[in-house]
């Protein structure tokens, strides 16, 4: 089964709140609101239809933006899969949630303004993760390369690279 997915334009509707996992993981969630606004055919004119209620649950690094950016009350677009689950309570009541687990949330510009700030994240580690690994090949390269000329673990091989050179001396 493939994940409905849902743009909304409404409201924060409870205090936005947010924890971390054992393992760290953050996890941010709220109410949210939203109230179609629909054209009365009989008077010509705008008004509010029905409210719907969300749940709606933000994971990691947009659980973190949400819970600094978001509070009660803020307009937002929410873009996210939906997710319909039924219930029962103990006491024998029954009903039916709409949750959202969010992908994309946003201040919505056209009731207001929101000051954007870009979180830059140290590359530092990944870049120091991925030399670790290209050498760690390279050595493995090495290795295979003397193993496959008969030269001991021991001895300084050097690596043999694949060159137009090199093949028309093997062919000849």
């Amino acid at each position: 089964m493939s994940d409905a997915f849902i743009t909304l334009i409404g409201n924060i509707a409870s205090e936005v709140r947010s924890i971390n996992t054992e393992r760290g993981t953050a996890i941010t969630s709220f109410r949210f609101a939203h109230t179609p606004r629909r054209i009365d055919r009989q008077t010509g004119r705008w008004g509010d239809g029905p409210t719907s209620f969300f749940g709606v649950t933000c994971w990691r690094a947009l659980a973190e933006h949400s819970a600094a950016s978001l509070h009660k009350g803020d307009p937002v677009v929410l873009v996210g899969r939906l997710r319909v689950r039924d219930w029962k309570s103990p006491d024998g009541r029954s009903g039916r949630d709409a949750e959202i687990d969010a992908i994309s949330i946003g201040h919505d510009l056209g009731r207001g303004t929101s000051q954007f700030t870009r979180i830059t994240r140290d590359r530092a580690d990944q870049v120091d993760e991925s030399d670790a690994a290209a050498s760690m090949r390279m050595d493995l390269l090495v290795e295979e390369q003397a193993e496959a000329a008969g030269e001991t673990a021991g001895e300084e091989a050097q690596p043999v690279y694949a060159s137009p050179a090199n093949e028309r001396d093997r062919a000849a």
